[in-house]
């Protein structure tokens, strides 16, 4: 379906092949974010089996040692190449153990009103743009906005904080639902042909329009939602093929 969208605006030449190539991305063009997401599914059941029976102390421990090993072999020294800067499903594992921990753990450091969490995950980001500067200007390299940089992790810690304290009204938990369990097919529509797609309009915005930053989360929220309506239609046709299959 991207790959005829971006034939209709002009974006890709219709071919048998390049559509195949939309099809078969992560196979050819080696994004990463596929193989981490499916190696961390495929350890899911392990790690549950262990999240389930340790008690929250012991879970802290295991996230607290998993996430020094990780700074300092994988960010600090870079001598751990199963960290990659985060781009590996052996960090998807850190990030899952953490999720967990955070669900489990009553430490009133994690109690904060959900406007502190957020405030918080604003002012990392903050420190995040400033030590990004001033690392340039030195000359030094360091990966600020890696994901295993400690600054992203504790973003994360208070973004996971917000969610698990925001409550969603009955009336709004559907409408919550169609978009999130749809919320990957915004990465197949930013890959492939959806590079193009997405890159052009966001140029398109920089160049033709006032406010660029406004206009760019506008253009950010309906490319998101564009998505997630495309896989409904997946959704459809497949539980409609299995239904005649099946039947």
């Amino acid at each position: 379906m991207i790959h005829v969208i971006a034939v209709v605006l002009n974006c890709s030449d219709f071919s048998i092949l390049h559509m195949l190539g939309n099809m078969f991305m992560f196979l050819i063009n080696g994004n990463w974010f596929f193989v981490a997401y499916l190696g961390l599914y495929m350890f899911a059941p392990i790690l549950n089996a262990y999240i389930e029976k340790v008690d929250t102390r012991h879970l802290g421990r295991m996230v607290l040692v998993f996430y020094l090993f990780q700074t300092v072999f994988g960010w600090i020294f870079k001598t751990c190449v199963e960290f990659t800067q985060g781009l590996t499903f052996v960090s998807f594992f850190g990030l899952y153990l953490l999720g967990a921990y955070l669900r489990k753990s009553s430490m009133k450091c994690f109690l904060f009103p959900a406007k502190v969490d957020m405030m918080m995950y604003l002012g990392v980001g903050v420190i995040c743009v400033i030590g990004s500067m001033l690392t340039n200007y030195i000359g030094i390299q360091k990966d600020v906005y890696s994901y295993i940089s400690p600054l992203q992790i504790i973003q994360t810690i208070y973004l996971f904080l917000f969610f698990k304290k925001i409550h969603v009204s009955e009336r709004y938990h559907k409408l919550v639902l169609f978009f999130s369990s749809s919320a990957f097919s915004a990465l197949l529509m930013h890959s492939w042909d959806g590079v193009r797609l997405y890159g052009n309009g966001l140029r398109w915005i920089d160049d033709s329009l006032p406010v660029p930053f406004c206009f760019t989360v506008i253009y950010i929220v309906l490319f998101f939602c564009t998505a997630c309506c495309l896989d409904k239609i997946r959704i459809f046709a497949w539980n409609h093929s299995l239904a005649k299959v099946f039947k």
